[in-house]
């Protein structure tokens, strides 16, 4: 049923973005997938962290990953900082927005 959502979602011209993920290597699906905006992480320095970032083709854009300040529900007054490959897709996520 997923699979079928997101097929719909491209069909409707929703653009789509995904977190690759937090090891090294490929992407995995959905974030492989044909269609949809797949986000690596780099730190603070703009380095690439070692053996947390996937890469390769499939890879489309890099974006800040570590220390992020989100909205944490639940965290004292409500904010907390995170990491890795979520955070970076958030933030792509509001500049294609």
């Amino acid at each position: 049923p997923w699979r079928d959502a997101l097929a719909e979602a491209l069909r409707a011209g929703v653009v789509l973005v995904a977190s690759g993920g937090n090891v090294e290597g490929l992407p995995g699906f959905p974030a492989a997938g044909n269609g949809i905006v797949t986000v690596s992480h780099f730190g603070p320095d703009g380095e690439m962290v070692d053996g947390e970032n996937v890469a390769g083709p499939q890879v489309d854009v890099a974006a800040p990953g570590r220390d992020i300040l989100a909205v944490a529900p639940g965290e004292t007054g409500g904010y907390g900082r995170g990491n890795g490959s979520s955070a970076s897709a958030a933030i792509v996520s509001g500049v294609l927005a």
